[in-house]
């Protein structure tokens, strides 16, 4: 959104007493922006001439209507670091480091979430609180991980960041860099902490079950050789982290985690196996792997009587129909209700005569 905007759409001050210069705000996030410090001071000068008011603390009040983003938010997005280090220098005020905006964040968060390291030492050598929590109880370094940005993480953990603090969901750190894949990252956190993989999310998922659902092989790799997983850690709904690898069609994982004794046969809390669901998510490959390399009955059926079969016509996934009928898949079976597979897939209306 561009700082130029009229002042009434974008901008306000915590104290409209005092902000008597709503036309001038939008020029100074521009300045934050692009770090502009020097047209930031002129700026500033002007207006002390106008106003014969020398102190400048208001500035800690402006900030974007809709997000609530102050110049330090600003400026830790954009790595201004002349900016950051003149509102908390010279203007004199530690405000800045800890202000939230709308959503929670702070400067910090802005700055790990961006990559802007330099910003990130500063705020932290300033005295920054280094596990602020945004709204959804995100820290600096969950946002960081998702960056892929190793240096930024080792600075946040140098200086004390909790590997180990979750956030709503029961989700700490080290999930979320084996969910984005970021293999160095996993390393240097199990450099760290050893124990960084015993950590489950609120419904049990490890990070083992979000390597294995997003497709992150060498990650899935470093968990088995560093972590201490049983071979089928169960979720809540008993889902193992080679069913999460079947329906997420990912066969390198498959075989992998079958490498290390996982039990592919293996049903969930609702009778499922890998191949139902598989079927029901249209993984091909999977679905092949686990007949013809695994020997997986294409006719085994869950709590509810319903085959593979069944659940492929469901979602109307006519090569892995056509695949399970190859493989000796009986179309005239009925599940618990005496519904066929051709009978859902015309409630569902996938039927094509």
């Amino acid at each position: 959104m561009c700082v130029w905007c009229p002042s009434s759409s974008v901008l306000k001050h915590s104290n409209d007493s005092k902000f008597k210069m709503h036309l001038l705000a939008p020029k100074l996030l521009y300045c934050a922006q692009h770090d502009a410090v020097s047209r930031l001071k002129v700026l500033l000068e002007e207006e002390r001439q106008k106003s014969r008011d020398p102190s400048s603390q208001w500035l800690c009040g402006v900030c974007y209507d809709k997000s609530g983003d102050t110049l330090a938010h600003v400026a830790c997005r954009h790595g201004s670091l002349n900016i950051l280090r003149f509102l908390v220098e010279e203007i004199g005020s530690t405000s800045f480091l800890e202000a939230p905006n709308l959503d929670g964040k702070r400067p910090l968060h802005e700055a790990a979430q961006n990559s802007q390291l330099e910003s990130v030492r500063f705020l932290v050598e300033k005295g920054c609180q280094v596990d602020p929590l945004k709204r959804a109880d995100w820290t600096p370094l969950m946002l960081a991980r998702t960056k892929h940005d190793l240096q930024v993480v080792k600075l946040l953990i140098e200086k004390g960041a909790n590997l180990k603090l979750r956030n709503k969901d029961g989700w700490t750190p080290f999930h979320i860099a084996c969910r984005e894949g970021h293999a160095s990252i996993v390393g240097y956190f199990l450099d760290t902490c050893a124990d960084a993989f015993d950590c489950s999310s609120n419904n049990k998922r490890t990070p083992l079950h979000t390597a294995a659902l997003q497709g992150r092989l060498e990650c899935v790799n470093i968990l088995l050789e560093r972590g201490n997983y049983p071979p089928d850690v169960r979720d809540n709904c008993r889902s193992t982290p080679f069913m999460d690898a079947a329906q997420a069609d990912q066969t390198d994982i498959m075989e992998r985690l079958a490498t290390h004794k996982a039990d592919v046969g293996a049903v969930d809390v609702l009778g499922r196996n890998s191949l139902h669901l598989a079927a029901q998510a249209g993984a091909v490959d999977a679905v092949r792997l686990l007949v013809d390399r695994y020997g997986l009955d294409p006719n085994s059926t869950d709590m509810w009587g319903q085959t593979a079969l069944h659940y492929a016509a469901k979602r109307g996934h006519s090569l892995v129909i056509g695949l399970l009928l190859t493989f000796g898949a009986l179309h005239g079976l009925k599940d618990n209700k005496e519904r066929t597979a051709c009978d859902l897939a015309r409630d569902a209306n996938q039927y094509k005569n």
